[in-house]
């Protein structure tokens, strides 16, 4: 009878050891699981607001582009209607004969206001222009925030990459205002679509 319990003592407890083994290879398993889920949770949330405030501006963007779009065309159809009127009744000047003083103050002012009409629709269109370009910008880092998080919860981001993606998403964005405009920029797509092959 000793020999009897004594053998299932033994297989009691190697049967024990195997599945504290097993149970503690499992729990190390879920205990990696869960840090890097909380490790891609706080990402996640160090991330969500810029998306969100680039979502924001995106949207904030369009609208202004809108706007500058509508001032350019009223702009537009008041030039047009100015100049359909100047060359309806054309003042003195313009008039074939004799060139005076007043008409000539009155040529020049007439040029003058046109010039600055011309240069305000120009200053509307770049506006408008920029206003688009930033919209696009700011969907494109919406995106690629999003596409970084699902890369690293592929675990498919190498530590060198993460920070090509980073410098992708907080780089200076360029507003095509001024041709002097440099700094940070975002990495070549191709590189980015490497990555994101991953």
């Amino acid at each position: 009878m000793k020999k009897f319990v004594d053998d299932k003592k033994t297989k009691f407890e190697d049967g024990y050891q195997v599945w504290t083994k097993s149970y503690d290879g499992a729990f190390a398993n879920w205990s990696k699981s869960i840090a890097d889920l909380e490790k891609l949770y706080e990402e996640k949330l160090r991330l969500d607001g810029p998306a969100k405030y680039w979502e924001r501006l995106a949207k904030s963007y369009v609208f202004k582009g809108r706007i500058w779009v509508g001032m350019s065309a009223v702009t537009i159809a008041v030039l047009m209607i100015v100049v359909g009127i100047v060359l309806y009744k054309p003042p003195a000047i313009l008039n074939a004969g004799q060139v005076t003083l007043g008409g000539l103050k009155r040529a020049v002012t007439l040029a003058v206001g046109l010039s600055a009409v011309i240069y305000f629709v120009h200053l509307c269109v770049r506006l408008a222009v920029s206003a688009h370009h930033l919209s696009r910008d700011g969907k494109e880092r919406e995106q690629l925030t999003h596409m970084y998080l699902a890369l690293i919860k592929e675990k498919a981001i190498e530590p060198k990459e993460r920070e090509i993606v980073l410098q992708a998403l907080f780089s200076r964005a360029d507003t095509g205002l001024l041709k002097t405009e440099g700094g940070p920029t975002m990495p070549a797509i191709s590189t980015l679509a490497a990555i994101a092959k991953k």
